[in-house]
């Protein structure tokens, strides 16, 4: 024992223990914007001694134990869980940003100005009800209102279908991602278990981690390291990756509000995905709560609208009478009680008068038509016995006249003689309405709301009036007046003020989405410093580091040299 035996080894230890520990050390600061990589250290511990001659322990250098990577699997579940929550908050805050951008109110051509300036119309129809230039005008600002409401729908439609791409998108990402760790995890027990230390993978945990950071993106996941350094991966209860096995995952389609919109279900047994966080709870909820919310606020009113105005509008008379006209909605059974027929709108009891004129002699004729619905004596109204009593009453003064079941089991009205023509008035039943005779407005709901394509023909059948007396603007004023008429349909509001809850919640929605957005941010930000300052990388403390070694190395290069100097002096005695 001496010199050569253990002053070198002593020397020669130093110097690899150096070396290595300045190799880990330019390998944080090449990775320092690696993304995902997380710090090392080269841990040294004091080599065994052995007794000396003397009876004493001498040390034999350094030796090298471990290169360990600065990690710690609380925090970094803890970041994974606070990424999940704010991608998803970020997602519903995109959506709302992006439908705000869709009504796009305070702006000239938003709903709420089409709305005011289709009533404008109708008051410039009021001032002058005989004027037929003033009743296209009316037409046509009832059509830019109705294709509004169409463009405004379709537009939140392809918003709900823009994220069901990206909902369907992601499912290949996640497929690969955890196919991925799934062979990771092969990899890293191979290596710890091939005589490595545990965790000795470094780099491929580094590619793991970052692999679960992009996975917790999409959904919320937790990780559950075993023994054998793999990792099981679990959304809720639901496994998605086992070890060395992944579970894919495939959508399934459904309609829903209109769209066709897609689920999540496991490939192997269409088992519903447990889905609680990241972008695809964002999607979703922004998909099947947020939009649909507007969906159906939008469809309420505009069902209320169609419904309230032509009720009012049925029961008034144009400048022209009618001398055939089929209504635009049909019941499911001509035998069908009315109110249980399959019509979109119900109507009550009540009655409605048909006027008949005989151009050629000047003669009117009133009819009046009861309807009753109390569901009392098995003798409610339905179309069938609609058509009859028409039939009878007024084919009794008027045979030319005649009421039949139309196409689609719309109700018909034709005068075969060209000097009978008929209209009607003080309807309020709504029967008119709700089979689709003499009303403005066509359809159910911001799909297919429309203007009736007999109005848009002739604007003379507008029913600006509730008798044929000249000048008579009776009933456009009260059309004008159901602006902000209280509707039950509506919960006791106005359209006009119906409308503008509409637009008030989707100010407080999107308001809530941004401060739940940046709150979740905040919450990342804070969780990612922390992360940061464990596991990232500070080149002014590798720089420290660095010099720190250099030191070390070229101490124990001229201990060596010192020990060669000292044998030398021995062999030259």
């Amino acid at each position: 024992m001496g010199l050569i035996d253990t002053s070198l080894q002593i020397g020669k230890s130093a110097l690899l223990a150096q070396s290595l520990a300045m190799d880990v050390v330019g390998n944080n600061i090449a990775n320092a914007g690696t993304d995902g990589y997380a710090r090392q250290v080269a841990d040294l511990r004091t080599a065994r001694g052995i007794r000396s001659t003397e009876g004493l322990y001498l040390g034999l250098g350094v030796h090298p134990e471990s290169i360990r990577r600065i990690s710690d699997a609380y925090l970094e579940q803890r970041l994974r869980d606070a990424r999940s929550g704010s991608t998803a908050l970020t997602v519903q805050d995109e959506a709302y940003q992006r439908l705000e951008g869709v009504f796009n109110e305070l702006s000239d051509t938003d709903l709420s100005t089409i709305i005011n300036e289709f009533f404008t119309a109708l008051n410039n129809l009021q001032n002058t009800p005989e004027d037929r230039s003033v009743r296209r005008s009316v037409v046509e600002s009832a059509k830019t209102f109705t294709e509004t409401i169409n463009l405004l729908r379709t537009k939140i439609d392809e918003l709900r279908k823009g994220l069901d791409t990206e909902l369907v998108g992601s499912v290949d990402t996640v497929n690969s991602i955890t196919s991925q760790i799934a062979e990771l995890n092969v990899e890293i027990s191979k290596v710890e278990a091939g005589g490595a230390k545990p965790g000795s993978a470094t780099a491929l945990r580094d590619r793991r981690d970052l692999l679960l950071s992009q996975l917790s993106d999409i959904l919320q996941i937790r990780a559950v390291e075993l023994d054998s350094g793999m990792v099981n991966v679990f959304a809720g209860s639901d496994p998605l990756v086992m070890d060395n096995q992944s579970y894919e995952l495939t959508t399934e389609s459904s309609l829903d509000a209109g769209t066709l919109v897609h689920s999540i279900v496991f490939e192997s047994d269409g088992r519903p995905l447990t889905i609680k966080g990241g972008s695809m709870r964002g999607i979703i909820d922004a998909r099947d709560t947020g939009l649909v919310e507007f969906i159906n606020s939008l469809d309420e009113w505009t069902a209320a609208f169609i419904d309230g105005f032509n009720r009012i509008h049925s029961g008034g008379q144009g400048l022209d009478m009618y001398r055939t006209v089929t209504g635009t909605n049909g019941v499911d059974d001509p035998t069908a009680v009315l109110n249980a027929a399959g019509l979109d709108f119900a109507p009550v009891t009540g009655t409605f008068d048909v006027q008949v004129k005989n151009s050629t002699s000047g003669e009117t004729r009133t009819f009046r038509f009861h309807v009753d619905l109390d569901g009392l004596n098995g003798d409610d109204t339905t179309l069938s016995s609609l058509i009859a009593d028409l039939n009878a009453q007024i084919g009794a003064y008027f045979p030319q006249i005649t009421a039949s079941l139309g196409p689609g089991n719309t109700l018909d009205l034709t005068s075969t003689a060209g000097e009978l023509a008929f209209s009607f008035s003080d309807d309020t039943s709504g029967v008119l309405a709700c089979l689709g005779v003499n009303t403005f407005f066509t359809g159910k709901d911001s799909t297919d709301i429309a203007i009736n394509d007999r109005i848009d023909q002739n604007p003379g059948l507008i029913a600006a009036a509730t008798t044929a007396l000249p000048g008579d603007n009776s009933n456009v004023a009260a059309l004008i007046a159901f602006q902000r008429e209280p509707l039950d349909s509506l919960g006791g509001t106005s359209v006009d003020a119906f409308y503008q809850s509409i637009v008030a919640t989707l100010g407080i929605r999107a308001g809530a989405a941004r401060d739940r957005s940046l709150a979740g941010t905040a919450i990342l930000s804070a969780i990612q410093s922390q992360r940061e300052t464990l596991s990232g990388v500070s080149l002014d403390e590798e720089a420290v580091k660095l010099i720190q070694y250099q030191s070390g190395y070229r101490a124990a290069a001229r201990f060596i040299t010192t020990i060669q100097e000292m044998i030398n002096t021995l062999l030259t005695m």
